[in-house]
């Protein structure tokens, strides 16, 4: 059974995985950060994603299923206060989330973040390697 987080527990590790990289807080007057607009691209990607899976052109619906995973990671740091300004940040992020389900005796939900985001890393691969 999953973890139950605090909304506080995860902004913590939020913060810890994008200080790693130096990401920094959410611009006071940024009207471009919104949880909506990621939410939005998320829906867009998966809708892209299908559609081309579809048409059966693998590279562009492997770089949509990326997008979705990509854009869900956003909305969530966005949620607790950060912005995800690159990869590594995308990645640091996912580790420490990983890290906190670990940390709380659920290792099935550290395994699936970790699984789930090495598969999405692998179709964003795919796109750029065809």
């Amino acid at each position: 059974m999953a973890a139950d987080f605090d909304d506080s527990v995860v902004a913590a590790a939020v913060a810890r995985g994008l200080d790693a990289v130096r990401d920094l807080p959410i611009p006071a007057n940024d009207a471009l950060c919104a949880e909506e607009k990621y939410a939005l691209l998320g829906q867009d990607f998966r809708d892209s994603a299908w559609q081309h899976l579809n048409d059966d052109d693998l590279p562009q619906a492997s770089n949509k299923a990326w997008g979705v995973v990509a854009e869900t990671v956003k909305a969530i740091s966005l949620h607790h206060g950060r912005v995800i300004h690159s990869h590594r940040g995308l990645l640091q992020v996912v580790e420490e989330l990983a890290q906190l389900a670990d940390a709380a005796g659920d290792a099935e939900t550290r395994r699936w973040i970790r699984n789930a985001f090495t598969v999405a890393r692998s179709l964003h691969a795919n796109f750029y390697e065809d």
